[in-house]
């Protein structure tokens, strides 16, 4: 059994604590899981189709920040995207995530 934020399986690790407001996606079982911190519980806030993503538990809070080479100019990445907010974007780059300014994206839209 994959251990998901919300998970009321005891018999695995506990659920990860994290800060009020942090979210994650939980991609399993065909489907793509938005879960949120809501008042210290593991809330779902929504459920989409897994859209090919890999498999696993991707914590949004511990998304890095895109390089950038000395001219400034950030790195480019390659990956599936696996959120975008109003915000953000987060892409998955090798086995971790990467957070994107969305004012990046404006040109694209």
């Amino acid at each position: 059994m994959v251990s998901t934020p919300n998970s009321t399986d005891r018999s695995g690790p506990p659920p990860k604590k994290m800060p009020e407001g942090s979210r994650a996606v939980s991609v399993m079982n065909g489907s793509r899981q938005i879960d949120q911190v809501i008042k210290g519980v593991w809330e779902t806030q929504k459920v989409l189709p897994e859209n090919g993503l890999p498999k696993g538990v991707y914590q949004l809070a511990d998304a890095a920040k895109p390089d950038t080479g000395k001219d400034g100019k950030q790195k480019e990445y390659t990956g599936q995207l696996l959120q975008v907010d109003s915000r953000d974007v987060y892409q998955l780059q090798g086995k971790g995530v990467v957070k994107h300014d969305r004012a990046v994206f404006n040109d694209l839209e």
